[in-house]
This record gives C-alpha cells, sequence and structure tokens, in this order.
C-alpha cells in the first residue's frame, strides 16, 4: 500500500558531511503536508544555514523528472511532485539523487517541469545493477534533459570543491 504507514522517523533523516547538508526522505511514506515526514522535512530545510552549509543534497529512490518508459504513473512521485517539491524549490536544494530505474540521466536546473535557473538539477544514477535497458519515453529527449543512457552500467562521483562549485562524474 502507498503511503506505507511507517512514520517512526528513522526512513528519512539528513546529516551533514563537509560542506553539504545530505537529507534522505522516504518516498514511500506519507509526503502530504501535515504528515510526519512532510513536517520533519520543512523543518530541516528551513534549518539550514547556507553560509556553513553551502550545498543541499536530497535523496530519495524514484525521480520526478524522468526521460524513461518506466515508472510514470506510480503514486509516490505525483505525491513528491506536488508536496516536497515546492519545499526543495523555496529552500534551494542544490541537487535530487534518486535511482528506482535501471538507467542514467542528468537534468539542467529544474522546478515545476520546466528549466529554472534557480531548480534544483535532478541525478538518477540507477544503472548500478541489474539490466541496463530502461526504454525511453520519447525519441527525442525532453527540453530539460542533459544527458541520458540505458545502455551501459555506471556509478557516480560528487566532489564538493568550494562554496560553489562541485564536480559530478559518471
Amino acid at each position: 500500500p502507498y503511503p506505507l504507514p511507517y512514520e517512526f522517523g528513522n526512513s528519512y533523516y539528513a546529516f551533514t558531511y563537509g560542506p553539504a547538508r545530505h537529507v534522505i526522505v522516504n518516498a514511500y511514506s506519507d509526503m502530504s503536508p501535515g504528515s510526519t515526514q512532510y513536517e520533519w522535512l520543512k523543518e530541516e530545510l528551513a534549518s539550514i544555514d547556507r553560509e556553513h552549509t553551502p550545498w543541499v543534497l536530497l535523496t530519495m529512490h524514484p525521480p520526478i523528472y524522468n526521460t524513461f518508459a518506466l515508472h510514470h504513473h506510480d503514486p509516490q512521485i505525483f505525491a513528491a511532485r506536488e508536496h516536497l517539491e515546492p519545499l526543495m524549490i523555496e529552500h534551494h536544494v542544490n541537487i535530487i539523487f534518486t535511482g528506482h530505474i535501471h538507467a542514467y540521466q542528468r537534468t539542467d536546473y529544474v522546478a515545476f517541469n520546466a528549466t529554472i535557473p534557480t531548480g534544483p538539477m535532478h541525478i538518477t544514477i540507477g544503472a548500478g545493477g541489474r539490466a541496463c535497458a530502461a526504454p525511453f519515453t520519447n525519441k527525442e529527449p525532453e527540453q530539460w534533459l542533459m544527458k541520458r543512457d540505458a545502455t551501459m552500467y555506471g556509478y557516480g562521483r560528487f566532489v564538493i570543491e568550494n562554496a560553489t562549485f562541485a564536480e559530478w562524474q559518471w
């Protein structure tokens, strides 16, 4: 069932490592306003002092932007887009890391289904296991997409150089 009746707080959490606050959310628990997770995320994102922690990286299992012909009707994706994306935009989350689809994609800066310089970059890095053969939804990539690949296994490396520059390698 969705959402899962799991609201004990340890399936979503945050920690600071260097200049980044890592925020992990559970896309299978309730994300609606008033839920335990939503209220926790709202407080967590508002509490980050960007002078001391300039990078905010959010991780969740399914991507809310997806170039592949899989998982477009999963209810947790609609819930994340409706309830969590506004919080991510309001609090200037830099990058959203996801998996779920066994392929790779990296978006431009996206907010509310449009390329916007103040939106987060979305990176789906689900190509670390199982078959990489996810078909694309469209022959031509969406305008918000920077890279997509469903032909090879891979992993990513994200290195933060300073408060304004980081490097992503796949």
